[in-house]
């Protein structure tokens, strides 16, 4: 029998690699009792992490009351609204239909002034005095001179008649056809 030199070097390299292997996983079986003999020796103290967290915890003060927190703003600033009330408008016109729109910013209104009707929009001015602010589904509000002021809609005085439904003048115009 003969020595083969290939079949020795395997064997060699065979050993080696699990040698390796056995003390590696010695090395952490070694840690792992290692972990577990400090934490027992250690059970009945308290982390440190928890003495800083007690520490830091007496050194600050919690906020006593709700007021407080306002200054901090921590949903962005706060604003009161101040709700005014404003008064019936003594304009001297005639709300004769409004367009409204979920935005009160977009809507249309009939307005005759001056025995003239014409549809205005929110900026519009009304006798060169009055600028339309919102158009609301019963009311149109207005600035005279900074003060704001309502312009009521009274829509109770329309009456449709079913006689009067099928007849070529129904829809009922507002505006004169030129």
């Amino acid at each position: 029998m003969g020595l083969n030199l290939n079949e020795f070097l395997k064997k060699i390299n065979q050993f080696y690699l699990a040698s390796l292997v056995i003390v590696i996983l010695l090395g952490y079986f070694i840690g792992q009792l290692f972990f577990l003999f400090s934490f027992l020796a250690n059970y009945d103290k308290i982390p440190e992490a928890l003495v800083r967290a007690k520490n830091y915890q007496a050194q600050v003060q919690p906020i006593k009351n709700l007021p407080d927190l306002a200054i901090y703003n921590l949903f962005g600033a706060y604003k009161d609204k101040v709700k005014h009330k404003i008064k019936v408008s003594d304009l001297d016109v005639t709300v004769n239909g409004i367009f409204a729109n979920s935005d009160s910013k977009l809507g249309t209104v009939a307005i005759t002034a001056d025995n003239e009707t014409k549809l205005y929009l929110v900026g519009s001015k009304i006798k060169g005095i009055a600028v339309i602010e919102e158009i609301l589904d019963n009311k149109v509000i207005i600035s005279i001179d900074g003060e704001k002021e309502y312009l009521l809609y009274n829509n109770k005085n329309l009456k449709f008649d079913k006689n009067n439904m099928n007849t070529p003048n129904f829809p009922p115009r507002i505006f004169k056809e030129r």
